[in-house]
Protein backbone atom coordinates (compact mmCIF):
# COMPACT_ATOMS: atom_id res chain seq x y z
CA UNK A 1 0.00 0.00 0.00
CA UNK A 2 2.43 2.54 0.99
CA UNK A 3 4.77 1.66 -1.90
CA UNK A 4 1.54 2.18 -4.29
CA UNK A 5 0.86 5.39 -2.23
CA UNK A 6 4.76 6.81 -2.75
CA UNK A 7 5.05 6.24 -6.28
CA UNK A 8 2.08 8.66 -6.95
CA UNK A 9 -0.95 6.93 -6.82
CA UNK A 10 -3.92 8.89 -5.97
CA UNK A 11 -5.57 5.73 -3.67
CA UNK A 12 -5.49 2.33 -3.07
CA UNK A 13 -8.30 -0.39 -3.84
CA UNK A 14 -7.37 -3.20 -1.94
CA UNK A 15 -8.94 -6.82 -2.74
CA UNK A 16 -10.48 -9.76 -1.21
CA UNK A 17 -10.86 -8.47 2.31
CA UNK A 18 -12.55 -10.18 4.86
CA UNK A 19 -12.97 -8.43 8.02
CA UNK A 20 -13.58 -5.06 9.70
CA UNK A 21 -9.95 -5.94 11.58
CA UNK A 22 -8.50 -5.94 7.54
CA UNK A 23 -10.16 -2.78 6.76
CA UNK A 24 -8.61 -0.92 9.56
CA UNK A 25 -5.60 -1.86 8.59
CA UNK A 26 -5.59 -0.99 5.23
CA UNK A 27 -6.62 2.31 6.28
CA UNK A 28 -3.82 2.47 8.61
CA UNK A 29 -1.30 1.57 6.26
CA UNK A 30 -2.76 4.22 3.35
CA UNK A 31 -3.12 7.13 6.11
CA UNK A 32 -0.74 9.27 8.17
CA UNK A 33 -1.00 10.13 11.71
CA UNK A 34 -3.48 10.95 13.60
CA UNK A 35 -5.71 8.60 10.63
CA UNK A 36 -3.13 6.05 10.79
CA UNK A 37 0.23 5.16 10.33
CA UNK A 38 1.85 5.10 7.54
CA UNK A 39 5.70 5.75 7.17
CA UNK A 40 6.22 9.51 6.43
CA UNK A 41 9.12 9.73 3.47
CA UNK A 42 8.87 12.89 1.69
CA UNK A 43 11.73 11.85 -0.88
CA UNK A 44 9.64 10.07 -2.96
CA UNK A 45 7.77 10.20 -6.26
CA UNK A 46 4.13 11.89 -4.17
CA UNK A 47 6.33 13.93 -2.73
CA UNK A 48 7.58 15.37 -6.04
CA UNK A 49 11.35 13.90 -4.27
CA UNK A 50 10.80 16.17 -1.12
CA UNK A 51 10.85 19.34 -3.82
CA UNK A 52 7.09 19.71 -2.72
CA UNK A 53 7.08 21.07 1.12
CA UNK A 54 6.81 18.20 3.73
CA UNK A 55 3.37 20.10 5.32
CA UNK A 56 2.07 20.30 2.35
CA UNK A 57 2.97 17.10 1.20
CA UNK A 58 0.76 15.56 4.18
CA UNK A 59 -1.97 17.76 3.37
CA UNK A 60 -2.59 16.87 0.07
CA UNK A 61 -2.57 13.01 1.14
CA UNK A 62 -4.80 13.90 3.72
CA UNK A 63 -7.01 15.57 1.68
CA UNK A 64 -6.39 13.62 -1.75
CA UNK A 65 -5.63 9.73 -0.98
CA UNK A 66 -8.71 7.40 -1.69
CA UNK A 67 -8.76 4.38 0.01
CA UNK A 68 -11.37 1.71 -1.34
CA UNK A 69 -11.49 -1.79 -0.09
CA UNK A 70 -13.64 -4.95 -2.06
CA UNK A 71 -16.63 -6.76 -0.89
CA UNK A 72 -15.98 -9.92 -2.82
CA UNK A 73 -15.58 -12.50 -0.16
CA UNK A 74 -18.53 -14.21 2.07
CA UNK A 75 -16.66 -12.93 5.25
CA UNK A 76 -16.68 -9.57 3.70
CA UNK A 77 -20.52 -9.75 2.87
CA UNK A 78 -20.77 -11.14 6.50
CA UNK A 79 -19.02 -8.12 7.91
CA UNK A 80 -20.15 -5.15 5.53
CA UNK A 81 -21.93 -2.74 7.74
CA UNK A 82 -19.15 -3.42 10.09
CA UNK A 83 -16.29 -2.84 7.55
CA UNK A 84 -18.34 0.00 5.75
CA UNK A 85 -17.99 2.56 9.10
CA UNK A 86 -14.25 1.80 9.00
CA UNK A 87 -13.13 5.58 9.72
CA UNK A 88 -10.78 6.71 7.09
CA UNK A 89 -12.55 4.20 4.34
CA UNK A 90 -13.81 6.26 1.30
CA UNK A 91 -15.27 3.64 -0.66
CA UNK A 92 -16.51 -0.10 -1.12
CA UNK A 93 -15.87 -1.97 -4.60
CA UNK A 94 -18.14 -4.46 -5.50
CA UNK A 95 -16.62 -7.73 -7.48
CA UNK A 96 -19.29 -9.09 -8.74
CA UNK A 97 -17.34 -12.58 -9.77
CA UNK A 98 -15.66 -13.01 -7.13
CA UNK A 99 -18.96 -11.95 -5.22
CA UNK A 100 -21.15 -14.41 -7.24
CA UNK A 101 -18.35 -16.98 -6.88
CA UNK A 102 -18.60 -16.50 -2.99
CA UNK A 103 -22.37 -16.46 -2.88
CA UNK A 104 -22.52 -20.57 -4.93
CA UNK A 105 -23.36 -18.93 -7.96
CA UNK A 106 -19.76 -18.51 -10.09
CA UNK A 107 -20.23 -15.98 -13.03
CA UNK A 108 -23.99 -15.04 -12.98
CA UNK A 109 -23.72 -11.56 -11.99
CA UNK A 110 -27.13 -10.72 -12.47
CA UNK A 111 -28.39 -13.36 -10.37
CA UNK A 112 -30.86 -11.87 -8.08
CA UNK A 113 -28.49 -13.14 -5.03
CA UNK A 114 -25.84 -11.21 -5.78
CA UNK A 115 -28.02 -8.44 -6.76
CA UNK A 116 -30.06 -8.22 -2.93
CA UNK A 117 -26.12 -8.84 -1.64
CA UNK A 118 -25.21 -5.83 -3.87
CA UNK A 119 -28.39 -3.97 -1.79
CA UNK A 120 -27.40 -4.85 1.64
CA UNK A 121 -24.07 -3.31 0.37
CA UNK A 122 -25.41 -0.43 -0.36
CA UNK A 123 -27.14 -0.05 2.66
CA UNK A 124 -23.86 -0.26 4.42
CA UNK A 125 -22.18 1.94 2.52
CA UNK A 126 -24.86 5.00 2.25
CA UNK A 127 -25.28 4.56 6.15
CA UNK A 128 -21.66 4.82 6.73
CA UNK A 129 -21.00 7.87 4.27
CA UNK A 130 -19.12 6.09 1.93
CA UNK A 131 -19.33 5.55 -1.56
CA UNK A 132 -20.46 2.54 -3.48
CA UNK A 133 -18.85 1.42 -6.42
CA UNK A 134 -18.85 -2.04 -9.04
CA UNK A 135 -17.60 -3.60 -11.73
CA UNK A 136 -19.77 -3.80 -14.94
CA UNK A 137 -19.30 -5.36 -18.12
CA UNK A 138 -22.54 -4.79 -19.85
CA UNK A 139 -25.45 -2.07 -20.02
CA UNK A 140 -27.46 -4.62 -18.38
CA UNK A 141 -24.93 -5.14 -15.29
CA UNK A 142 -24.90 -1.15 -14.90
CA UNK A 143 -28.10 -0.46 -15.70
CA UNK A 144 -28.89 -3.07 -12.52
CA UNK A 145 -26.07 -1.47 -10.45
CA UNK A 146 -27.13 2.17 -10.80
CA UNK A 147 -30.61 1.03 -9.93
CA UNK A 148 -28.78 -0.34 -6.65
CA UNK A 149 -27.36 2.99 -6.10
CA UNK A 150 -23.96 2.92 -6.91
CA UNK A 151 -21.99 5.76 -7.59
CA UNK A 152 -19.30 4.53 -9.20
CA UNK A 153 -18.77 2.37 -12.23
CA UNK A 154 -15.94 0.19 -13.69
CA UNK A 155 -17.17 -0.56 -16.88
CA UNK A 156 -15.27 -3.71 -18.38
CA UNK A 157 -11.30 -3.24 -19.40
CA UNK A 158 -9.66 -1.73 -21.80
CA UNK A 159 -8.15 -4.93 -23.39
CA UNK A 160 -12.03 -6.15 -23.76
CA UNK A 161 -13.16 -2.68 -25.02
CA UNK A 162 -10.33 -2.54 -28.08
CA UNK A 163 -10.84 -6.34 -28.81
CA UNK A 164 -14.71 -5.80 -29.11
CA UNK A 165 -13.71 -2.12 -31.56
CA UNK A 166 -11.51 -4.31 -33.65
CA UNK A 167 -13.81 -7.15 -33.65
CA UNK A 168 -16.87 -4.35 -34.89
CA UNK A 169 -14.43 -2.95 -37.40
CA UNK A 170 -13.34 -6.20 -39.00
CA UNK A 171 -16.63 -6.75 -39.68
CA UNK A 172 -18.07 -3.41 -40.77
CA UNK A 173 -15.07 -3.52 -43.26
CA UNK A 174 -16.15 -6.91 -44.40
CA UNK A 175 -19.20 -5.77 -45.62
CA UNK A 176 -17.13 -3.30 -48.02
CA UNK A 177 -15.85 -6.25 -50.08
Amino acid sequence: IQGALDNGADGVIVPRLRTAAEAREVVAAARFFPHGRRGVNHMVRAARYSLQPVEEYLAGAAANTRVIVQIETAEALEAVEEIATTPGLDELFVGPYDLSQALGIPGQVLDERLLAAGRRIQVAASGAGVALSVFVNSDEAARAWIGIGAQVLHYSADTYLLAQAMRETRERLRRFA
